[in-house]
């Protein structure tokens, strides 16, 4: 009995993550930046563009810089460039 119970959370956790990630319409963002003279592209998606470019813009960041100073000055720098689209729940 006790196994079943921790497969049934387990699975009611996997769906929740799925729901609240993909099963949603929000914004997905595509931002590349150049910092130290080399380029990086990522993507991220969130509930609305603010954060999706935020995140692509961080997430593009983190393996470009050492230490939290240049973390920020990454992230406030302007993106290369920066493509953000509506997507659906799927």
């Amino acid at each position: 009995m006790k196994p079943l119970l921790v497969l049934a959370g387990i699975a009611a956790v996997v769906a929740a993550l799925y729901f609240a990630t993909l099963g949603q319409a929000g914004v997905q963002c595509e931002a590349c930046v150049v910092f130290g003279g080399v380029e990086r592209c990522q993507s991220a998606r969130a509930a609305t563009e603010d954060e999706a470019r935020r995140s692509a813009v961080a997430t593009a960041c983190a393996p470009l810089t050492r230490g939290v100073t240049e973390t920020l000055d990454c992230e406030r720098k302007a993106p290369q460039s920066l493509r953000c689209e509506v997507v659906g729940g799927g």
